[in-house]
């Protein structure tokens, strides 16, 4: 497998790469539900839009990422279905219901805290957690991408050492056994290529919402490039055997 065809498997396996994280209006009111009214008790105002949004991003990015509004939705639901929007400093002793007061939390634990105030130990448990949550996320999020990235590194791939050792087999340089388990070879890995930069880009990208921005938008101009590597070798590869 050349080096050109590794390239060419990693930018069209990156190209193909499809997240983003939940934003407010791609939620369902049951999730919305939670973000303006968590931990607010009866009576008193619910949060603005700014505030609900606040809200939505102390949820860890992997945990609230998806392939589309609907998956995010899901998955943002799916993290809150055991939380209680916990007070760092609860309402009886002057506590608010300000973003910055609160943290999610297992509601189990949050009940057996009752009008206690959260400790320092709990915070920084719980902020462990979060980062833990999002790596998990993010590791599953990358599991889940990196089957496709490898059919493409394996579409990238195959044609092209199926050419180049085809053409190897017509100057008599290796034989037709020889030239399938070269191209075998070289199919493994580019499928193997386009799965772990599906996977590493993937769970990149789901821990840090810009990096998935910016992936989107690169997406176009890595697709451009990956094809014109493409062209590149195929060129390449009947250039080489008119000069043999």
């Amino acid at each position: 497998m050349s080096d050109e065809q590794e390239r060419n498997s990693a930018f069209n396996a990156a190209a193909n790469i499809n997240l983003q994280h939940a934003q407010l209006q791609d939620l369902s009111l049951s999730a919305a539900r939670r973000l303006y009214k968590g931990g607010i008790r009866p009576g008193d105002p619910i949060r603005t839009r700014v505030q609900a949004q606040e809200m939505l991003d102390k949820i860890p990015p992997s945990q609230r990422a998806g392939i589309d509004g609907k998956s995010t939705d899901v998955n943002t639901q799916k993290y809150l279905s055991d939380k209680h929007a916990s007070h760092i400093k609860p309402h009886s002793k002057g506590g608010s219901n300000d973003s910055k007061n609160i943290k999610w939390e297992n509601a189990k634990d949050n009940l057996a805290r009752g009008d206690k105030p959260m400790t320092s130990q709990e915070q920084i448990r719980l902020d462990a957690k979060w980062h833990f949550d999002n790596l998990t996320g993010a590791v599953k999020a990358g599991v889940k991408a990196a089957p496709l990235g490898a059919v493409i590194g394996v579409a990238t791939t195959a044609p092209f050492s199926l050419l180049t050792n085809g053409l190897r087999v017509v100057r008599g340089e290796i034989s037709a056994q020889e030239a399938a388990i070269e191209t075998l070879k070289d199919t493994v890995k580019g499928g193997t290529v386009g799965g772990l930069t599906a996977f590493v880009t993937t769970t990149v990208a789901a821990t840090c919402p810009p990096i998935a921005i910016a992936l989107t938008a690169a997406a176009p101009v890595l697709a451009v490039v990956g094809t014109a590597g493409m062209v590149y070798e195929f060129f390449k590869i009947l250039d080489d055997h008119k000069k043999r």
